[in-house]
């Protein structure tokens, strides 16, 4: 599909439609009837192609269909595939099944495999492989939630008889110990012309019996030492098992398919994550430092317990104490005091903390007697700074000439 530039009478200009200069007089560009129909078809067809009702004032129909045969292969000839299918794809369609057993001529444990070592293994870490052994190979006492690897370290692996006869009687995964074929072994003597197997039991030596004439199963008395060479294939080879010639392997069994995917982890879901987190989203968020949580400007970091208590602190006495709250609280301080006054009297408070700043606000109180008298005492205060003040006891009338307990507030940063 093109620019009708094969039809001259269209007025194409640099190969795309013009509209009419009224002022020049040079005339707009004409679009021909076979043209026209021909590109409103073949929108039109792609839009019913994904199954939309054609509409003239609809303008995002086709951006519509295109999204619906993209995502639903209803009219593309190749199939396209999201990130699930492709995954799905290549967990069915790996060159190793889950659960197959391999051998590694090296220490080195490639993705995607576990050795196969006896060990318990997390059902919700290997799914795909807990499905497929199940926990017919865990022991009396495993906990919930984990099933066990074969033990191959140190064995040669045998097929399974499965009913032809050869090696009945076992279960699929059974252990079973090394064997020797049953014989028996006789010894042979040569005496005055007579052969034959010392095979006597509790007899006499003698001279022997005749060929074939020893009872069988019965205990031979003469029975060989050392195993020593025939001569002919070198010096027996004497061990503490019996066994073919071999080479030591690893064996792994598959655990899963997907690269990516050891615990089914689902790195789009991931990557959605890794966004700044708001109160809105879910994401990824810095913790900040002590000056931006001080500042309490900063909307994209997160602060600590430490943090939030840096600057704040408190004591409290019986005659003096404070609380300071931290500056991204504003560094509000509370503090109190208290001085024992006779009548008519002054002394200087000393504060518990320097005022940063000031003390804003600063109120006061009488310990009364025990009863509910009016001792006519009104407490003062002067020469404020942040450092101290003086407490005044002020009696306007000689009602109670004993000491009298001063408290006082104030509240500042």
């Amino acid at each position: 599909m093109d620019y009708p530039k094969s039809v001259p009478s269209v007025g194409l200009v640099n190969g795309k439609f013009v509209d009419e200069n009224t002022v020049s007089g040079a005339p707009g560009s004409l679009i021909s009837a076979s043209w026209g129909n021909a590109v409103t078809d073949e929108l039109l067809a792609v839009i019913r192609a994904a199954q939309i009702n054609p509409k003239e004032d609809d303008l995002d129909q086709l951006l519509e269909a295109i999204r619906y045969i993209v995502q639903n292969d209803a009219y593309t000839k190749g199939r396209v595939y999201n990130k699930e299918e492709i995954d799905a794809l290549l967990k069915n369609n790996n060159v190793v099944p889950i659960g197959m057993m391999v051998p590694f001529p090296k220490a080195a444990i490639p993705p995607g495999y576990l050795e196969v070592d006896g060990s318990l293994q997390s059902i919700a870490a290997y799914p795909d492989l807990a499905a497929y052994l199940g926990t017919s190979y865990n022991r009396a006492g495993d906990p919930a939630g984990y099933f066990r690897l074969p033990e191959s370290r140190g064995e040669f692996l045998r097929g399974w008889d499965h009913g032809r006869g050869v090696d009945g009687g076992r279960e699929l995964g059974s252990f079973q110990a090394d064997s020797l074929q049953g014989f028996r072994q006789e010894s042979m003597r040569h005496m005055n012309g007579n052969l034959g197997n010392d095979d006597g039991g509790s007899g006499a030596t003698g001279l022997g019996f005749a060929m074939g004439t020893a009872t069988q199963g019965a205990r031979p008395r003469n029975l060989t030492g050392a195993f020593v060479t025939d001569g002919v294939n070198g010096t027996p080879r004497v061990g503490s098992e019996t066994r073919g010639r071999n080479i030591a392997v690893m064996w792994c069994i598959k655990a899963w398919s997907n690269p990516t995917n050891q615990g089914h982890i689902d790195i789009a879901a991931l990557q959605a994550l890794a966004v700044q987190a708001t109160e809105i989203n879910r994401g990824l968020i810095k913790l900040s430092t002590q000056a931006e949580a001080s500042a309490g400007v900063d909307d994209t970091t997160a602060v600590t317990p430490r943090k939030m208590r840096f600057g704040f602190a408190m004591s409290f006495t019986n005659a003096s104490g404070y609380v300071l709250f931290p500056t991204w609280l504003g560094g509000l301080l509370i503090q109190y005091g208290r001085a024992t006054l006779a009548p008519d009297t002054f002394s200087t408070l000393t504060w518990p903390l320097t005022w940063p700043d000031a003390c804003y606000a600063i109120t006061g109180a009488v310990h009364s007697s025990l009863e509910r008298v009016d001792d006519d005492i009104t407490p003062q205060y002067r020469n404020l700074t942040k450092t101290s003040v003086i407490l005044d006891r002020q009696d306007n009338g000689l009602v109670y000439s004993g000491l009298r307990d001063i408290f006082i507030i104030g509240i500042g940063k």
